[in-house]
């Protein structure tokens, strides 16, 4: 019991670490690029790989290499998941979700607001400003899951089409709603629609 309860002290602290060291990386590097996923990924591997290493290199100071190849392993894949499990609970879902942008612009004031008025607001703040719209597809053309043709249309990469489908499967498993997945047939009818393009 009494190692059990060290050990779990040793992989809190670790945690801590860990997410002071991602703090840190994520703030640097998402001053440089306003795209927290990719800011976040980065932070993720640079912060595994200075957490593990610095485990690494105090076993070794301490001529303590018992177990060190298993415990690097469960370090590693210990950091690594709760880092991408943090940047898409967290920073990815404020950063991008309609859901906080809504309750958020609901909470202000705290005075109410009619669905309509709601409606408007969403539609000149989030669509037309284009902000949104802009930065995602920023993002997915440095994630590789879309390519610009001609600097004016965008077009489904092979890795985006694998991931869809993959999620298609996921979705229809667990019994998800496939709305989003499935994209919508009326932006194919817009006049500015090149056929070709892709």
């Amino acid at each position: 019991m009494k190692s059990f309860t060290k050990s779990l002290l040793a992989h809190g602290l670790l945690l801590i670490v860990y997410f002071l060291v991602w703090a840190v990386l994520f703030r640097a590097i998402s001053t440089k690029q306003d795209m927290t996923v990719i800011a976040g990924s980065w932070a993720t591997i640079l912060a595994t790989v200075v957490v593990s290493t610095t485990f690494l290199i105090a076993k070794r100071l301490r001529k303590n290499s018992k177990n060190l190849s298993l415990n690097l392993l469960s370090i590693i894949l210990i950091c690594f998941f709760a880092g991408t499990s943090f940047l898409f609970t967290v920073p990815a879902i404020n950063d991008r979700s309609l859901s906080i942008y809504l309750t958020s612009s609901i909470s202000v004031g705290n005075r109410g607001i009619s669905e309509n008025n709601l409606k408007d607001f969403i539609n000149l703040d989030w669509n037309q400003n284009n902000v949104q719209l802009k930065k995602r597809i920023q993002e997915q053309v440095e994630l590789g899951n879309i390519k610009v043709i001609n600097n004016e249309y965008y077009c489904p990469t092979t890795r985006l089409k694998m991931y869809l489908l993959v999620n298609k499967k996921i979705s229809k498993l667990l019994g998800i709603n496939m709305r989003y997945l499935e994209g919508s047939d009326s932006i194919l009818t817009t006049k500015n629609n090149q056929a070709n393009a892709c």
